[in-house]
C-alpha cells in the first residue's frame, strides 16, 4: 500500500497536539456524543474522533466498535485526511491502490469505506480527523459531507477550548510557581470528576516519596485515607464549585513505602475552572507526637499523685501498726518469762514463744522500713553499706520469694566500697527490678533470681539482677518519658521508667543485657563517690 505524505509542518503540528494534553485521556461524554451523532447523520456503523500522533492514530472517541483504541499510522486512512482542507473520502478501499493491501481492509474488521474531515486548529494545524467508516462501499451525499465538516469544526473547538483552559491554568501556576514550589505545605490540584491529581508541588513529592509524573497518574484517593468522603463529595457536587466554601479536615496520607502520617487539609476552589479544586495539606506529625507525649506526661503526673496519696496512707498505716506490734512484743516477752518460770521443761512452748517474739520484732522492723520507704522527703545522699541495703530490700520481698519457691543467689564482691547515694531511692530501684523479676517468673517452672554487686574499674558500683522470666526489649529502656509496656494485668509500665530516672539523677546508667537469653538481666551502675 501507499503511505501518506508527512506534513511539512509536522514538528510544529505535533507540538500543538501534545500541548492539548488530550492524548491517552479517558473517554468524555461530550466527544462520545459527537461520534454518535456523526454516525447517525452519515448512516454509517462506525464513527471516530482520531488524533494523528507521530507513529499511531489514537481514538479519543469511537462509536460502533469496542476494544480498539489506536492503529498504526502507516495503515490508517487519517494521515491522508490531515493533508487536505476538505472531506477525504474513499468509496471502495478494496479498489483503491492506496489502501487495497492495508490490513484494515484485507483483514478484520475488513473496512471498505472511509470519509473524514480534518480537525484544523485556529492557527492552521491539523491535529486529526472526525471520520466515519463502513464494512461495504458507499458514498456520502453533499449534505452529509457538510454536516461532517461542521461537526469537525465543533470537535476542534472543544479541543481548543480545553487547550486554552489548560494554558490559562498553567500560566497561573507558572506565576505562582515559586511560591507553590517552595511551600512547606503539600499543594494539589484535583480533577473534580475523575479525582485524578493534576498537579502536586515539591513538598507533596518529597513527603509521599513519589515523582511528579507518578503522582499525576494517581487518583487522590490512593494517597489519602480517613478523609470525610461524604463532606468532600458534597463540596464537589455543589452546583457551582466556584462558590463552595472551603472545608477543613484531618486525614492520613500514605507514602510510597506504605507508611502513614497525619495531615490537616483545606479543600477549596482552585480559581482556575469549575471542574478542578485545590487541596492544601500540612504534615502534623510533630504536633500529634507532642500531644501524645503531653497526654502521657499528664497521665504519669496523675499516677504519681495517686502514688503520693498511697504513700501518705501507707505511712499512716505503718504508724498505726507500730503500736500494736510493740504491745505484742511486750506480751510475748512476758509470756516467755512466765513460761520459763512455770513450764521450764516444755521446750516446744518455750521455742514457740521465742519464735513469736522474734517474728514480732521482725514485723516491727519491716513496718519501720516500709514507713521510711513511703515517707515523703527530699533526696538525701549519704554513704550506704551495700550488704545492709540488699538485706533490707530483700526483707520486703522475702515472703514472695519463699512462696514462689524461687532460688535466690546474692553475690556481693568482698571489700566492696560503700555507695554515695539516696538510700531510699536506690532501695526503690532495687525493689522495682526485683519485684518485676519475681512477677515475670510466676508461671515459669524454673525460677532463679541472681543479684550481683561489684566494683568496676571506673569507680562505679554495678548491680546486676538476672531472672528466668519472660525477658524485656532493650530498646524500651531508651525512652525516659514514655512508660514501658507492662505484661502484668495490673501493671502501670512506670517501674523501669522511674528506675531509669533515679539512676540517671545519680549520674549512673541503666540498661539490659541483650546477650542474656534465659530471661531478663537488668544492670545499673552508680558512682561510688560523690561527683
Amino acid at each position: 500500500m501507499e503511505y501518506a505524505r508527512v506534513p511539512d509542518n509536522e514538528n510544529d503540528r505535533l507540538t500543538v497536539l501534545y500541548d492539548t494534553d488530550i492524548l491517552d485521556t479517558p473517554a468524555e461524554s461530550t466527544f462520545d456524543a459527537i461520534t454518535s451523532v456523526t454516525a447517525n447523520i452519515c448512516a454509517t456503523p462506525l464513527s471516530f474522533i482520531c488524533l494523528v500522533d507521530s507513529e499511531r492514530v489514537w481514538f479519543k472517541s469511537s462509536s460502533g466498535i469496542d476494544g480498539i483504541s489506536e492503529v498504526n499510522r502507516e495503515i490508517a486512512f487519517c494521515p491522508y485526511t490531515i493533508m487536505q482542507d476538505d472531506v477525504f473520502e474513499v468509496q471502495n478501499a478494496s479498489m483503491d491502490p492506496r489502501f487495497k493491501n492495508s490490513p484494515m481492509v484485507t483483514e478484520a474488521p475488513n473496512l471498505q469505506y472511509y470519509a473524514g474531515a480534518p480537525l484544523v486548529t485556529s492557527d492552521g494545524f491539523a491535529l486529526g480527523t472526525l471520520c466515519v467508516m463502513d464494512y461495504k462501499p458507499r458514498e456520502l451525499d453533499e449534505q452529509q459531507k457538510q454536516q461532517l465538516k461542521k461537526l469537525a469544526l465543533t470537535t476542534t473547538a472543544l479541543i481548543e477550548a480545553k487547550r486554552i483552559k489548560e494554558i490559562k491554568r498553567l500560566s497561573i501556576i507558572h506565576r505562582l510557581g515559586d511560591i507553590v514550589e517552595i511551600s512547606s505545605n503539600e499543594i494539589y490540584l484535583i480533577d473534580a470528576e475523575s479525582k485524578n491529581i493534576n498537579y502536586a508541588n515539591r513538598a507533596a513529592q518529597l513527603n509521599l516519596g513519589y515523582s511528579s509524573n507518578t503522582l499525576s497518574q494517581l487518583e487522590w484517593g490512593k494517597i489519602v485515607k480517613h478523609a470525610p468522603i461524604s463532606i468532600i463529595d458534597k463540596f464537589i457536587n455543589t452546583s457551582n464549585l466556584s462558590y463552595s466554601a472551603p472545608i477543613r479536615f484531618q486525614a492520613m496520607h500514605i507514602r510510597n513505602d506504605g507508611s502513614e502520617y497525619p495531615v490537616e487539609c483545606t479543600l477549596q476552589n482552585s480559581g482556575f475552572e469549575n471542574n478542578e479544586f485545590i487541596v492544601i495539606c500540612t504534615d502534623i506529625s510533630q504536633r500529634k507526637n507532642a500531644e501524645n507525649r503531653e497526654r502521657i506526661l499528664m497521665n504519669n503526673i496523675a499516677h504519681m499523685d495517686r502514688i503520693n496519696a498511697t504513700g501518705a496512707l501507707a505511712s499512716g498505716l505503718a504508724h498505726e501498726l507500730n503500736q500494736p506490734l510493740t504491745a505484742v512484743t511486750q506480751y510475748c516477752d512476758t509470756a516467755l518469762i512466765i513460761a520459763e518460770k512455770y513450764h521450764s521443761d516444755d521446750n516446744k512452748l518455750l521455742e514457740a514463744l521465742k519464735k513469736a517474739a522474734t517474728q514480732t520484732i521482725r514485723a516491727g522492723e519491716i513496718v519501720k522500713r516500709f514507713r521510711a520507704f513511703t515517707e515523703k522527703r527530699l533526696p538525701s545522699r549519704s554513704q550506704i553499706n551495700i550488704n545492709e541495703l540488699l538485706e533490707e530490700t530483700l526483707s520486703l520481698v522475702n515472703h514472695d520469694i519463699v512462696e514462689q519457691n524461687i532460688s535466690l543467689d546474692v553475690e556481693i564482691q568482698q571489700n566492696i566500697e560503700e555507695l554515695h547515694a539516696d538510700s531510699i531511692q536506690i532501695q526503690q530501684v532495687l525493689l522495682n527490678i526485683i519485684t518485676n523479676s519475681i512477677q515475670a517468673m510466676e508461671k515459669k517452672f524454673s525460677k532463679r533470681l541472681v543479684i550481683n554487686c561489684a566494683n568496676t574499674s571506673n569507680n562505679q558500683i554495678q548491680f546486676t539482677i538476672s531472672d528466668t522470666g519472660d525477658g524485656i526489649d532493650d530498646s524500651l529502656l531508651d525512652d525516659l518519658i514514655t512508660p514501658i509496656p507492662s505484661k502484668k494485668p495490673n501493671g502501670t509500665g512506670l517501674g523501669l521508667c522511674v528506675c531509669k530516672y533515679i539512676i540517671e539523677s545519680h549520674n549512673g546508667q541503666l540498661w539490659s543485657d541483650t546477650d542474656y537469653t534465659d530471661g531478663a538481666r537488668i544492670i545499673f551502675s552508680i558512682p561510688s563517690k560523690s561527683l
